[in-house]
């Protein structure tokens, strides 16, 4: 059974030109979408519609989890504007 610790990671949302990023800690087994609402809740209201989020080359979908991604404790999401 894994530790508390083990049951969340940090991950790093970052744009995509790395001028800005933001630090969450997710549970593993939590849908990404609350992490990525809370992200675009701080971009202005335009900006948001045409915000994916990619992970190793592939676009992240808000269903899914960072179990099903295999992310580690400070792994990268770059956001595409």
């Amino acid at each position: 059974m894994p530790s508390e610790e083990q049951s969340c990671v940090s991950v790093k949302l970052q744009s995509r030109d790395r001028s800005s990023s933001q630090l969450f800690f997710v549970h593993r087994e939590a849908p990404l979408s609350s992490v990525f609402s809370q992200y675009l809740s701080r971009l202005p209201a335009g900006a948001r519609r045409s915000v994916q989020f990619h992970f190793d080359g592939s676009k992240v979908a808000g269903s899914q989890t960072a179990a099903q991604l295999e992310l580690e404790d400070g792994d990268i999401i770059e956001v595409w504007t």
